[in-house]
């Protein structure tokens, strides 16, 4: 038996794209993926599905957690694939604290989640 853990976001039409092509290898949000394996994105007009894909290593970006000298927003924004334009609208300038997840392969079927159980 194997517990996945898939979670579902809405997404910009004009950033799916870039996640589709592999342009966007990385997801910030403000809120936790919960150690997620697995991120589902909707369309955020029109709620149709868009595509599954395979999560990695995450992480929690806030002030005390940079040695980098960046401040988690810069960080964020250097991950995001995205204009500063978008990165400011989706998220407003009083926001500090992010979590960000590479985003891994698409799959397309259910076997592919559990493919090396399979080949047990």
């Amino acid at each position: 038996m194997k517990t996945v853990s898939l979670i579902t976001a809405k997404i910009d039409s004009k950033i799916w794209p870039l996640i589709r092509d592999g342009k966007k290898h990385y997801e910030v949000r403000t809120r936790s993926f919960h150690s997620a394996d697995f991120i589902h994105y909707v369309d955020s007009i029109h709620g149709y599905s868009l595509g599954t894909f395979a999560l990695g290593a995450s992480y929690h970006l806030q002030q005390d957690t940079l040695n980098c000298g960046d401040t988690p927003r810069d960080f964020a924004f250097s991950l995001s694939a995205i204009t500063r334009e978008e990165f400011d609208s989706i998220f407003p300038p009083d926001v500090t604290t992010f979590f960000v997840v590479r985003i891994l392969q698409q799959v397309t079927e259910l076997n592919d989640i559990f493919a090396e159980e399979a080949e047990q």
